[in-house]
């Protein structure tokens, strides 16, 4: 459990960095979303992303719950 929320914590993290150097600007694409109501595939990468990274924190928390317990 420990391992996997280490992991999906990097991927969302990578997901997330990733996406905001392909928008360039967090407040450019904010302001694009509530404008126009597109969504530009950064946005994808960013939401993803910080749902992996939290997922991802909570595996870690979990499985090192468990190793303490034991």
């Amino acid at each position: 459990m420990t391992v996997l929320g280490i992991i999906l914590a990097i991927f969302g993290l990578g997901s997330c960095i990733y996406g905001i150097v392909q928008n360039n600007s967090m407040d450019a694409q904010l302001s694009s979303i509530f404008s126009s109501g597109r969504v530009n595939p950064g946005t994808i990468f960013i939401i993803i992303g910080a749902a992996l990274a939290v997922i991802g924190i909570l595996f870690w928390i979990k499985g090192r719950s468990k190793n303490s317990k034991q």
